[in-house]
């Protein structure tokens, strides 16, 4: 440093050359403190809370991620969900392992999905989130709270409906429905769960949701069935109303017998699970063999000597063909084209138009054959002979020669052909219980009982399922499965019950 002076100029101070820390020294000396280097902070990302809480069905919890600062290019932030209380595997939440989005200028968020696991009663539970910034994003750490605690709130029940009722309605439309109302637990508006079980104590299955206090269930089951409504919110279902059963009989859809001697004679049906018994025509003279098709019932009444037919729902019942007196016209069965009848007394076997049209003898077996019941399949009618020690037989649909499949069955009073198999009764002894419902191959043989110590078996029907028959003596009708296991009573209390049909 040196003074330059010129004239009679002020000196001016130059420099030259100096250094800093010459220059910092200098400073010192004449008592002017140097600044310190800056030190450079990290920027921070941390969650917005420590805490978050949220309820059951709420859908998801809402996490927000802040920066400290919002300007320039965003860090990589990797947000996860770990298990406490709450767990993955028992339905309370949804795993989340994802990077968090940031809008230019903004913080971000992310959402974890919140679920409704359906228990009620049980405590609050816990999960916890973790950030961590990426090692590529210099100059940015995860701040505090880096970890953060959730809890989720147990789901609230609403209050469940009251006055719960069920009412089949089949008489007065084409299609039956079951009509179910309620009533609102405390001015309640929302969605309600509806449920059915052919049992009172469930399990339940849904039909629907509804909205509103009433819902038709359409078509009715073809059995009887109960059902429960439970008011329902974004969390759970209410306790069940009811249970409550649909009382009825759903037309067309189950078994159709006939009852009675002398001209007190009906024919009745039920639903397929005995429930719903209905009297569909009365004042018929002795009625045996009952048969049903999609549209009509047919039957015989043996007093009057007549084949009868009714609507499905028992209307319009009328004689479509009179037989010979003395006939006493017994078994009825049906294919898709005609009606086919047994007459015990007159000892043959005939077929007619379903309208009843065009009588035609197929089998005469007179001063031979006391043919009882009947049944066809697409090639062969059996029917049961109750002649001598009682026979199975077997003729061409279309009439002829008859042939013994299996002998020594005690009046064969019901018959029934499905798949490869004909059933049987074997009514056995008339004072006590000892029949039996038989079994054998198309051709009569792998003969084999299937249900033994019945009271009198005079009718019998097959389904895909199930094997139906009455049993005289005790007034019922029972089903079991197609081995003969399960065996069921159905129907009871039945007075002279005279043949058994199931619907196709």
């Amino acid at each position: 440093m040196r003074f330059v002076a010129s004239g009679n100029h002020r000196p001016w101070f130059v420099v030259s050359a100096v250094s800093v820390s010459t220059l910092a020294l200098l400073l010192t000396t004449v008592g002017i403190a140097a600044a310190a280097p800056p030190t450079k902070t990290d920027n921070t990302v941390y969650f917005d809370s420590a805490t978050y809480e949220v309820s059951e069905g709420d859908g998801c919890v809402s996490i927000g991620v802040d920066r400290s600062v919002t300007k320039g290019k965003a860090p990589i932030v990797t947000v996860a969900t770990s298990d406490g209380s709450a767990t993955v595997a028992d339905g309370d939440y949804t795993a989340v392992n994802t990077t968090v989005s940031f809008p230019r200028g903004g913080q971000g968020s992310f959402c974890v999905p919140i679920l409704v696991d359906g228990v009620i009663g049980e405590p609050d539970e816990t999960f916890t989130v973790t950030l961590s910034v990426s090692a590529s994003s210099r100059g940015w750490i995860a701040g505090t709270p880096a970890t953060a605690t959730v809890t989720i709130h147990e789901a609230t029940a609403p209050s469940p409906p009251t006055d719960l009722t069920a009412e089949l309605v089949s008489a007065t439309v084409d299609v039956p429905y079951v009509h179910l109302t309620w009533t609102n637990p405390d001015g309640y508006y929302g969605a309600y769960w509806i449920g059915k079980s052919t049992t009172s104590s469930g399990p339940y299955t849904e039909v629907a949701t509804a909205m509103g206090i009433s819902y038709d269930v359409t078509p009715a089951p073809s059995v009887g069935t109960y059902y429960v409504v439970a008011a329902m919110n974004r969390d759970t279902l209410s306790s069940y109303a009811g249970p409550v059963f649909a009382a009825g009989y759903v037309p067309g859809s189950g078994l159709y017998w006939a009852t009675g001697a002398g001209t007190s004679g009906t024919i009745k049906a039920a639903n397929p699970d005995g429930s719903g018994v209905q009297t569909l025509v009365t004042g018929q003279n002795s009625p045996f063999g009952v048969a049903v098709n999609a549209t009509h019932i047919y039957w015989a009444d043996t007093g009057d000597d007549t084949i009868m037919m009714a609507n499905l729902d028992g209307s319009n019942p009328a004689a479509i063909v009179s037989v010979s007196a003395g006939s006493h016209p017994y078994g009825v069965t049906l294919d898709s084209n005609y009606v086919y009848w047994t007459n015990l007394g007159g000892q043959t076997i005939y077929r007619a138009n379903l309208d009843g049209s065009n009588p035609t003898l197929l089998v005469n077996g007179t001063g031979m054959l006391e043919p009882a019941s009947i049944a066809v399949d697409g090639t062969h009618i059996y029917f049961g002979d109750i002649a001598g020690n009682g026979s199975i037989m077997m003729a061409p649909l279309s009439g002829g020669a008859w042939q013994a499949l299996v002998g020594n069955q005690t009046y064969p009073f019901g018959i029934a052909v499905y798949g490869s198999h004909i059933y049987w009764t074997d009514c056995g002894d008339n004072t006590a219980a000892n029949g039996t419902i038989m079994q054998a191959d198309l051709d009569g043989t792998n003969v084999t009982p299937l249900a033994t110590g019945q009271a009198h078996p005079v009718g019998i029907a097959v389904n895909s399922s199930h094997i139906y028959w009455a049993n005289a003596n005790s007034g019922e009708i029972l089903s079991s499965n197609l081995s003969g296991g399960g065996v069921t009573t159905l129907v009871s209390g039945q007075s002279y019950l005279n043949g058994v049909a199931v619907a196709p």
